[in-house]
């Protein structure tokens, strides 16, 4: 008896996954599928089909697009290049699709249908979350395997034949460094110019440099 009873209600196939993650700048696609009885078809038994977001207890607080028995489209003002729709209403099947996420739509949308008899409504939730883009990884070759870098400074690897070439450089600067000194200061010791020490008594006023 219960079987009979929820085989004559009208009912969701599929529905999104919930919750549904959506990238950055990326779009998010809400896809259901329902039936309703055998004698029914979605012309003569839907009065609206809408999708919006969804507030509690249970309802639709502001609708962004709605399809009504016959197959048109209605859109919220400012919404035309936010959302879009796809449907079948021979297979009775919908599919809405936000463009261009960003974290302000990380929100609670819901599915309403509603029936022109005096029955329930058909409705369904779903969480959209919105992720960043994973960041791309650069790789560079350490010998002959590739390892991933970020290349932040502190970070850096530094290559061991360079690492060789500073020691040696370092050993030769230290080395060659006092014969250089030596070398700069018997040179500028033969060349300085100096006042000859003329003692107090001599009365020459003939002074000329003089060089060691």
């Amino acid at each position: 008896m219960s079987v009979s009873c929820h085989q004559r209600r009208p009912r969701l196939v599929s529905r999104p996954s919930n919750p549904l993650i959506g990238k950055s700048n990326g779009n998010a696609s809400f896809a259901w599928v329902f039936e309703l009885l055998p004698t029914e078809t979605w012309n003569e038994s839907i009065y609206e089909l809408s999708f919006g977001l969804w507030s509690s207890p249970g309802y639709l607080k502001k609708k962004l697009m709605a399809i009504d028995q016959r197959g048109q489209v209605l859109v919220r003002p400012n919404y035309e290049n936010k959302i879009s729709c796809h449907f079948n209403m021979s297979r009775l099947q919908v599919e809405f699709t936000l463009r261009s996420l960003s974290k302000e739509d990380a929100k609670h949308y819901g599915l309403h249908v509603e029936f022109e008899l005096a029955r329930a409504p058909l409705t369904d939730t779903v969480i959209l979350r919105i992720e960043d883009p994973p960041q791309k990884i650069i790789t560079v070759r350490n010998g002959d395997e590739n390892v991933p870098s970020t290349l932040s400074p502190s970070k850096a690897s530094v290559s061991p034949a360079l690492i060789s070439i500073a020691a040696i450089s370092g050993c030769v600067i230290v080395l060659t460094l006092p014969v250089l000194v030596l070398r700069y200061r018997r040179r500028h010791k033969r060349e300085i110019p100096y006042e000859p020490q003329i003692d107090a008594k001599t009365t020459s006023k003939h002074s000329v440099p003089a060089t060691i």
